[in-house]
């Protein structure tokens, strides 16, 4: 969940160009980047990659709820060998029961394999991030800061604000033990300022990035790994806090600093990521 690059999907050389990519996931879309007179050859063009051997975590963008074209998106999705789909500018938790609710009858089973990513793109959808959060079968949440911004009327300068939301997002996800996924940073060509937004997303809890070009993933997956300096000092923790432990003591100084259970808790999780 470090990297997701979205591709659109009425363009199999990019689609191609994606799966080459070292991007953790791949998104080809369906909705913004099709325009609607190729969203049946979008579907075909998808079907086609997907009958090969790929070896990569796929994930298919629907238009929206509300869209003419989501009948025949989830009739699609629905007997595809993919990871799962990608729900834009859901508003209410009533937009995913929709969904999945059409997939089930679809498929003719409960296709409980796909994992449901929502795109919380609208000041209504933030308003109602704690119910969105906890839908059954939501895997992670998506931030959509361009379409964000647009609806609230605002701007990003200083990202002044996009700090509510991304926090709302990331404290919702978290309290459902489900990812936050943050959003894209449009200008492909400007890594260090993409860098910035990658850290800056992680201090608060974010997983990983969605991202529209390959030259953004090496950037996202570095920004949301440990770097060694982590990785060293949380094996320090973890030695130092359960030879204390061992001891009958539960706490420790480890490098000046106070260790206990949740900071050791914390050590033992970025070791399980490297």
């Amino acid at each position: 969940m470090r990297s997701m690059l979205f591709s659109p999907g009425n363009k199999p050389n990019l689609m191609a160009k994606a799966l080459a990519t070292r991007a953790d996931s791949i998104i080809f879309d369906l909705e913004d980047s099709v325009p609607p007179e190729q969203k049946e050859i979008a579907r075909a063009e998808i079907e086609k990659l997907l009958s090969g051997q790929h070896g990569k975590r796929i994930y298919v963008r629907t238009n929206p709820v509300d869209s003419p074209f989501i009948l025949p998106d989830l009739l699609f999705v629905s007997r595809q060998p993919i990871a799962g789909l990608v729900i834009p500018k859901v508003s209410h938790p009533g937009d995913l029961g929709k969904v999945t609710w059409l997939i089930d009858q679809s498929s003719g089973k409960a296709r409980t394999d796909l994992s449901i990513i929502a795109i919380v793109e609208t000041p209504r959808g933030v308003a109602n991030i704690k119910d969105i959060a906890a839908t059954e079968r939501l895997g992670a949440v998506m931030f959509g800061a361009l379409d964000y911004v647009l609806e609230l009327q605002g701007t990003r300068e200083d990202d002044l604000a996009l700090a509510f939301p991304r926090l709302a997002i990331a404290v919702a996800c978290r309290a459902n033990s489900i990812d936050p996924i943050d959003s894209v940073y449009p200008d492909y060509r400007d890594l260090d300022g993409l860098e910035r937004e990658c850290r800056r997303a992680r201090s608060m809890g974010y997983s990983g990035k969605a991202c529209i070009h390959p030259a953004q993933t090496d950037v996202i997956n570095r920004a949301f790994s440990p770097a060694e300096a982590e990785i060293a000092w949380a094996r320090r923790v973890v030695a130092a806090y359960e030879h204390a432990t061992q001891d009958g003591t539960g706490a420790v100084s480890v490098d000046g600093s106070m260790v206990d259970e949740p900071v050791y808790k914390r050590a033992r999780k970025i070791l399980a990521h490297t």
